[in-house]
């Protein structure tokens, strides 16, 4: 699939917003709360990474024939979010916007590289690990904005 990756601007947020609620939507209705999950509108979120990208967050989407199909966001040593459109799914995608956000966090000098993942979430965690990126015992609470949504399992990657 022939995707371009491009910073993302404060445009984008809807779209951004879109492909984020997708992504739970499709990962996690019958895992977490459906009152969580009913929360977590468009609307909402593109609020949300409408700021977050006012204040400079680094974030790219994979644009794919003027379609926004994934995104990834990086905060210091952080993969904070990195999500791919459900209809795209498998076509090599997030492993592109994975491999920008590592080369980020690599080029800000930082050698080892973190994120969370919901600890129900067995997939993505198999996925990351596939990666070279490994599971350790830290557990923290899960949350978008004001919702909690459980648990999350921290990982590593040496970069």
């Amino acid at each position: 699939m022939d995707v371009e990756v491009r910073n993302a601007f404060i445009d984008d947020a809807d779209v951004i917003a879109k492909v984020h609620v997708d992504g739970w939507e499709a990962t996690y209705r019958g895992v977490i709360d459906d009152d969580v999950l009913d929360r977590l509108t468009v609307t909402r979120r593109s609020q949300q990474w409408a700021e977050a990208l006012a204040h400079n967050l680094p974030v790219w989407i994979a644009d794919h024939e003027g379609k926004v199909v994934g995104f990834t966001a990086v905060r210091a040593d952080e993969l904070s979010a990195l999500y791919v459109s459900p209809e795209v799914y498998g076509q090599g995608i997030g492993t592109i916007l994975l491999a920008e956000a590592e080369r980020q966090i690599s080029e800000d000098g930082i050698s080892t590289a973190l994120l969370w993942v919901h600890e129900k979430n067995t997939r993505s965690q198999d996925w990351y690990e596939k990666r070279g990126w490994k599971k350790t015992d830290e557990l923290e609470a899960h949350r978008i904005g004001d919702l909690s949504t459980g648990r999350a399992v921290k990982m590593i990657k040496p970069l």
